[in-house]
């Protein structure tokens, strides 16, 4: 799936372009694989990753100085599953609470 973008000449003379959100809406919802992961689908591996990255994107969310509670929140409760020696022969199990969090 492709994106149309948009020049943004009046800002740089260099012509750096962004995507058009409006584009990207517009085709997301008219796709109807696209959108959010059933997280119930993910594997233990998968899951790691996953929520390394929504950890990473929440601390870039904020500047420095902020106070930022949701990152913080997100590195506790993501480290309880994550730390627990266990933690992959009962993923399948604890997986359903977690979605559910």
């Amino acid at each position: 799936m492709s994106f149309r973008r948009i020049k943004l000449t009046h800002i740089l003379p260099d012509k750096p372009q962004i995507i058009d959100l409006p584009d990207v809406i517009r085709k997301i919802n008219a796709d109807p694989d696209a959108g959010p992961a059933d997280g119930l689908q993910l594997s233990f591996y998968e899951w790691q990753q996953a929520s390394a990255n929504h950890y990473i994107f929440e601390c870039l969310s904020f500047r420095e100085g902020d106070l930022a509670h949701i990152p913080m929140f997100l590195k506790q409760h993501y480290g309880f599953f994550k730390n627990k020696k266990d933690t992959y022969e009962l993923y399948s199990y604890w997986k359903d609470f977690e979605q559910g969090l």
